[in-house]
């Protein structure tokens, strides 16, 4: 039985447009051969969305930002942890309160402008009163970051699709930086 609200893969697969670093030529659902499209090897479900509230980094962080070294050594972004107060998670797959955790973003600035590799660190119990710990990284510029989150939870198999599955995530900030919204996918193999 499937408790997660099925997304046809072929429908989302056309609507995404995927980038080709090396010549910079748009590889999207309308180059893929019909026949490839259509046995797409993979189930698309919608798993959950969680909703954090950060708080400010810590004074420290804002006076003497970590630096990050740049492909030429030189310093050219700095990490920025903010501690997470709390969080809601909601949905078909999952239902949890986030209690504590780091987000610590990777921020650089580039001649295309300014980038992030989000990681986030949080902890949580499900409203069954399972423990869980989430890692979350990706990239991305600060609105729109796609990202993936690995998941150690207990609950036997009630929980095996999250703990074992692949999670891809849209990450998106309110306007005022102090709300996150994550849109959890739950990508698996029709062939496993």
């Amino acid at each position: 039985m499937r408790i997660f609200g099925k997304i046809s893969s072929l429908a989302l697969f056309s609507a995404l447009s995927f980038a080709n670093p090396i010549n910079d030529v748009d590889l999207d659902a309308r180059a893929v051969p019909a026949s490839a499209a259509a046995t797409l090897p993979f189930n698309i479900n919608y798993a959950f969305t969680a909703r954090l509230t950060l708080g400010p980094p810590p004074a420290s962080a804002l006076r003497n930002p970590i630096p990050l070294a740049g492909g030429s050594g030189t310093a050219n972004g700095i990490l920025l942890p903010s501690p997470i107060l709390t969080g809601t998670v909601t949905g078909p797959a999952l239902n949890a309160t986030i209690t504590s955790g780091f987000a610590i973003p990777a921020v650089y600035n580039t001649t295309a402008g300014t980038i992030q590799i989000p990681a986030t660190n949080a902890y949580g119990v499900t409203d069954d009163g399972v423990e869980l710990y989430i890692v979350q990284s990706g990239v991305g510029p600060q609105l729109g970051q796609t990202t993936r989150i690995q998941m150690s939870i207990g609950g036997g198999a009630k929980y095996a699709r999250l703990r074992d599955g692949f999670i891809l995530t849209a990450l998106t900030p309110d306007a005022d930086h102090i709300h996150i919204t994550v849109t959890a996918y739950l990508i698996e193999n029709s062939q496993a």
